[in-house]
């Protein structure tokens, strides 16, 4: 497809409901006059297995609420805005990009079963429609270990040690500075969402909350500089980093983490506690 002939782009959401380190996102919006900004609820969440359980619970989806809203605020000050949809994903970005007439869609990659799944089917059912992807919620790009992926060591300490000595994490890049705007108005009905919502907590979803919470442990507080012997913790706020809720939602990538965490070591001194939240990221992303 001629690149300079494109005009319509589609960012679908996913594990990433952030503006900052958006490399893909940042691509998309460059290549592109009209975008469409979509996330996909998956309709599979709430089915209930043998055991009377689904897959995402009350305090995870008013989380992800969270996230999704204040994503929309953001975009509002791009004036745009998020459009937040519910069914099986492949199907619904399917329909949005017949409706639209896309020319690019943008997404990111990720590890897991269902993530690969969706983008195999979309690449069989849209063969001409150009995609732009990429590793946005690891630190490294899986083509810069050093070793191809199907012969990554099975144990971590391995991984680590030969990670270690070739590498180092992906710079994050600043947030996207235009979005184009939608090809038409398209507005979410938040109310009618079907994500529970319930009373505020000291965990609340969105970008900035991520954001606030690493300038707190990192900056404001130097708590930090004793994680490795408080990460074990039970009770209270203060003893671990309680980033794992926005790294899971991608409201925080981990190449920013990564990167205040240098600039935390540059500003106030390295330690093995410095040391061990990066180890902590390390085994994440084994």
């Amino acid at each position: 497809m001629n690149m300079t002939s494109s005009k319509t782009g589609l960012y679908w959401f996913r594990h990433d409901l952030r503006l900052d380190d958006q490399p893909v996102l940042t691509e998309l919006a460059s290549r592109c006059q009209k975008l469409l900004l979509v996330y996909c609820i998956d309709e599979d969440w709430f089915t209930h297995n043998q055991f009377g359980y689904c897959a995402m619970g009350h305090h995870r989806q008013q989380f992800l609420y969270e996230s999704l809203y204040a994503l929309n605020q953001q975009l509002n000050n791009y004036q745009q805005s998020l459009l937040v949809v519910t069914g099986e994903p492949v199907e619904e970005i399917t329909q949005l990009i017949k409706a639209y007439d896309v020319d690019i869609l943008g997404v990111g990659e990720y590890p897991g079963l269902n993530e690969r799944e969706q983008l195999k089917q979309f690449t069989l059912k849209y063969p001409g429609v150009h995609m732009i992807t990429g590793s946005n919620n690891s630190l490294f790009k899986p083509t810069d270990l050093p070793f191809e992926v199907n012969t990554m060591p099975d144990k971590f300490s391995p991984f680590r040690k030969k990670v270690e000595k070739a590498i180092t994490p992906v710079a994050p890049v600043e947030p996207v500075a235009l979005i184009p705007p939608p090809p038409i108005a398209l507005q979410t009905d938040w109310p009618s969402l079907p994500l529970q919502r319930g009373n505020s907590s000291s965990y609340n979803g969105g970008e900035h909350a991520a954001q606030k919470q690493l300038k707190y442990y990192f900056f404001d507080k130097h708590l930090i500089s004793q994680y490795k012997e408080t990460r074990n913790g039970l009770d209270g706020w203060d003893y671990s980093s309680k980033l794992s809720a926005w790294l899971a939602n991608g409201c925080i990538s981990p190449r920013r983490i990564y990167a205040e965490l240098k600039r935390f070591e540059a500003e106030h001194g390295a330690n093995d506690s410095t040391y061990w939240l990066y180890f902590e990221l390390l085994w994440r992303g084994f």
